[in-house]
């Protein structure tokens, strides 16, 4: 087992960095500041190196203490600022008002670091917020690859050179993955460090083995190790990044939702305890009568009906769940003992309804539960989101619109409604054909996926365009988020045949309250894209009152 001193000593040494780096980036954000109005009023090449070094610095010192916000951005304005041709000022490629943007963003994400302000709905998704995937072993080219790769599509990565390393940072950074890398020279190394892993705790994330072979032995002495997947280099990065992202939705993932309805509450306890103890969040109902209260308050994914009860027909009672629109489309399991099944069976297969046997075993029974609610879970996702692009369609984007207008329609909180829409759309189509468009409209929906906050809504509104809900976010908030949207956009590159091109999207912004109801807010939502597009194109702007 690991030494708990050596793990201490680790973690003050990391508490150390961060308040070191927490006390100093006052003064770095300031030099970065300096630097910067410096280039605006003397666009040169010696000013933008001099900024580009203060921004290397600053990326380099809140990586290694942990604030990974500030690291991603300082990196980005880098990126930009390295970019612009000193012999054509006003600053080009990489606008100004975007570095601005940039700025201003260092600036807010420092203040929030100073006086510990990050609150559960930041004005931008934070960095910590992506899925992180410790990286085992020493540095080489490989990995370095990777690390990369797996950067430009929005995951983090953390070096960690020994399994003591691991263990001190692990619970506080929760990683969705470990990767280790088999070597074919060394082989049995890699293998070996998993089963080290699974020796020293029990709550390990999933393992993902990259290996220079491909063959049956290593694959199969992988998965007996405990590798839950197997890569080959070069790494298929989209099969990776699937795999990655659905590791980080399963540890998040709520339990499920199973309401029992029985007038026996002796009967019904023995199964409510089993699902209880297997991790299923349950309730029962005793009373029938209150049925569409519990439904409202409870919201179940699978309604277990008894179907033999004393004062009520289950047949009835979940006809009558049926009638309210909301709930036509939730599971209803009806449960019973052989002899009852048999003589509803007619009857049953008539309401198109399923139904467990009371006498099954008990694995089988959970197993029943979980695989009717994870089909009820991926139906009801199929019902809300468009096909092409992940997000919300636009059915359910007016539900969400309405929604939060009702919820600060009395406390007057803000909110703001995005309009954004791609530019030069129709040319992609007609150049590159429709199956490259709608790989475009694929990578604007896994961006948005990705970089914003659960609260968020992200819905296609139609065709090329998308609407954004943030709640709890001013137009002026909005506007720091959604050009750091479009500038991240703007670097993603699509082609065919060797052609290659970027695109970008105008958008733009209303604010709630002063914008009070759906039409209002859509209408100057729209008008500000339309200005956004008269002026240029690229760009995001506000919404007059």
């Amino acid at each position: 087992m690991v030494d708990n001193s050596n793990q201490n000593r680790l973690k003050q040494q990391l508490d150390t960095k961060e308040m070191i780096f927490t006390q100093t980036v006052p003064s770095a954000i300031a030099a970065v500041s300096k630097a910067w109005q410096q280039c605006k009023s003397q666009l040169d090449t010696p000013a933008i190196k001099a900024l580009i070094v203060e921004l290397h610095q600053l990326a380099n010192e809140s990586a290694a203490a942990g604030f990974l916000d500030i690291a991603e951005i300082a990196q980005a304005s880098t990126e930009a600022l390295s970019k612009t041709n000193t012999k054509l000022p006003p600053l080009q490629i990489h606008s100004e008002q975007t570095l601005d943007v940039l700025f201003l963003a260092l600036e807010t994400a420092a203040h929030n670091i100073i006086n510990k302000q990050n609150t559960s709905t930041p004005p931008y998704r934070r960095a910590s917020d992506e899925p992180l995937v410790i990286v085992m072993g020493d540095t080489n080219a490989i990995f370095d690859d990777i690390s990369k790769q797996l950067s430009d599509e929005g995951i983090r990565t953390r070096q960690v050179s020994s399994i003591e390393q691991f263990l001190a940072i692990s619970p506080a950074l929760k990683p969705a993955v470990i990767l280790i890398q088999l070597s074919s020279s060394t082989p049995g190394v890699g293998l070996s460090q998993i089963e080290q892993l699974k020796h020293h705790t029990l709550e390990l994330p999933s393992i993902v083995v990259v290996a220079e072979q491909d063959d049956i032995l290593s694959r199969l002495n992988a998965a007996r190790a405990g590798a839950a997947a197997y890569f080959t280099h070069p790494l298929p990065i989209n099969q990776a990044v699937e795999f990655i992202r659905s590791q980080q939705h399963t540890a998040h993932s709520s339990a499920y939702r199973v309401l029992i309805i029985n007038d026996d509450a002796t009967s019904a306890e023995q199964s409510l305890l089993i699902m209880q103890k297997n991790g299923i969040k349950t309730r029962l109902l005793t009373n029938p009568a209150n049925v569409l209260a519990t439904l409202i308050e409870f919201q179940p994914e699978l309604i277990l009906i008894d179907l033999h009860m004393r004062e009520t027909n289950g047949l009835e009672l979940a006809a009558n769940i049926r009638h309210h629109y909301a709930y036509s489309s939730t599971a209803i399991v009806f449960w019973a003992d052989d002899s009852v099944i048999d003589h509803h069976r007619n009857a049953l297969n008539a309401a198109d309804e399923e139904f467990f046997i009371k006498s099954m075993e008990l694995k089988q029974f959970i197993a029943a539960i979980e695989v009717k609610v994870k089909r009820s879970r991926i139906i009801q996702e199929m019902m809300v989101r468009d096909g092409l692009t992940g997000l919300l369609n636009r059915s359910t984007l007016d539900d969400h619109l309405q929604l939060e207008i009702s919820k600060n329609k009395h406390q007057q909180k803000p909110f703001s409604y995005v309009m954004l829409n791609l530019d030069h759309f129709s040319t992609v189509n007609e150049e590159f054909g429709y199956q490259v468009g709608y790989e475009v409209l694929k990578a604007l929906g896994a961006l948005f996926n990705r970089r914003l906050r659960a609260v968020d809504t992200a819905a296609r509104f139609g065709g090329e365009e998308v609407v954004l809900i943030l709640p709890n976010t001013s137009a002026g908030q909005a506007k720091l988020l959604v050009a750091e949207l479009l500038r991240k956009f703007s670097t993603l590159k699509f082609g065919v045949n060797k052609r290659q091109f970027s695109v970008t999207f105008s958008a733009g912004i209303a604010e709630f309250p002063k914008f009070q109801d759906m039409p209002a807010l859509i209408d100057a939502a729209n008008q500000a894209l339309y200005q956004a597009k008269a002026e240029g194109r690229n760009r995001v702007r506000l919404a007059n009152c």
